[in-house]
């Protein structure tokens, strides 16, 4: 029933990055390494059940190098890709223009084929040679378990590279992610409550003492002074042409206000209410982008962590039982069954291409029931259906 789940969940994550139109962006490519490096973990959760169910491995021995590769280097491959989706993150949050001007998919594209490779390198040679050398030696595998006991140094190094340094990345960029956003928002709230001081200011201003032409004002008389026509408008440039102006009379003192500034003006006040509204949709975003990065790094340690003690534990001279190695070596591989409900947590085009995807299908199944009813009724008007119950 795992193995159904997981299958079912990482086809429906893989083809909706693949039917999504912004799957040019980084994130998403990153996003889909991720679900298919725990599509294919995931793929091992039958022989994990199988060796528990027979309480040890009786399966090919020369298969149990095939399944430690393949599971391990997934895990790794599934961490490193969360780690580069938190990094483009953290790149798009803290330096939106660069972000914008240097990301690329072939890029990332490269990065990724260098992860994957990287796995690979980590785990094959290790895993065959040692199984190899044991089956030689004529060694009794009952556990399908890394032989990590003959070289402590190995698993040292090993705990280092696939668990230690990128939790600790993760959890660097995902506390340098939230100060960014911390202090953003404490801007845009200084921000919003300067400009509402602004705005109130600047109406007791126009109130008092503007005064924009054709108006009607109690205090104040405005004396509009229209300019003369040209007779000869193309002997003149645009340059030569007088401005509107209007003028006002204050506290008994006559000045003119030209038009065109009042214009800019407010232009100018327009302008800077769409930059703080575009800075609101980028912190916005930004909270969202920290909450799904930080979802899934908080789900990484809780389901992997255990193992990784564990395994040290055993590593140095503390034995830990085969069986208890066995259950939470298959808690690391439930992390890759809970991962696909975490993608659309912040992530809203996701969400949307699975609301798109749902509704087709209904909308599909709608059509199709409407074709079976009227196929029926025809069928009922010439009388075949009674036909068809008598035989």
């Amino acid at each position: 029933m795992t193995a159904i789940v997981n299958f079912l969940a990482h086809i429906v994550i893989g083809s909706m990055l693949l039917k999504s139109r912004s799957f040019r962006q980084s994130r998403h490519i990153y996003i889909f390494s991720v679900a298919l490096a725990d599509f294919l973990g995931g793929m091992t959760i039958p022989l994990s059940i199988l060796e528990t169910m027979n309480s040890g491995w009786t399966l090919d021995p020369y298969l149990c190098p095939v399944f430690l590769v393949t599971r391990h280097s997934m895990l790794l491959v599934s961490l490193l890709s969360v780690l580069l989706f938190t990094l483009d993150r953290w790149w798009s949050i803290t330096f939106p223009l660069s972000y914008r001007a240097r990301q690329s998919r072939h890029k990332s594209i490269i990065v990724l084929i260098i992860v994957w490779i990287f796995a690979g390198i980590v785990h094959v040679p290790t895993s065959f040679v040692w199984n190899s050398q044991y089956m030689d030696n004529g060694y009794k595998i009952k556990f399908c378990l890394y032989p990590y006991n003959f070289d402590p140094v190995y698993a040292m190094s090993l705990t280092v590279i696939e668990f230690s340094l990128p939790i600790f990345f993760l959890l660097v960029l995902n506390a340098s992610i939230y100060v960014v956003l911390t202090r953003r928002r404490n801007a845009t709230e200084l921000r919003r409550s300067l400009s509402t001081n602004e705005r109130a200011v600047r109406s007791r201003i126009n109130n008092q003492s503007s005064c924009l032409p054709n108006c009607n004002c109690a205090s104040k008389r405005c004396d509009n002074k229209e300019p003369r026509p040209l007779k000869h408008a193309k002997n003149h440039s645009s340059s030569e042409l007088p401005a509107q102006t209007a003028t006002e009379i204050v506290r008994n003192r006559s000045r003119s206000v030209d038009v065109g500034s009042t214009v800019s003006c407010q232009y100018s006040f327009s302008r800077k209410e769409s930059d703080n509204l575009v800075r609101d949709f980028l912190l916005r975003q930004g909270m969202r982008a920290v909450f799904s990065v930080g979802i899934l790094t908080m789900v990484a340690i809780l389901f992997r962590l255990p193992y990784v003690i564990a395994s040290l534990l055993d590593v140095f001279s503390f034995p830990v039982p085969s069986g208890t190695l066995l259950f939470l070596q298959n808690l690391t591989v439930i992390n890759t069954m809970v991962n696909p409900f975490l993608y659309k947590l912040g992530n809203k085009s996701i969400k949307k291409t699975l609301e798109i995807c749902i509704a087709s299908k209904l909308e599909k199944t709608d059509k199709l029931g409407i074709k079976l009813t009227s196929m029926y009724s025809i069928l009922d008007r010439n009388g075949k259906v009674s036909n068809i119950l008598r035989t």
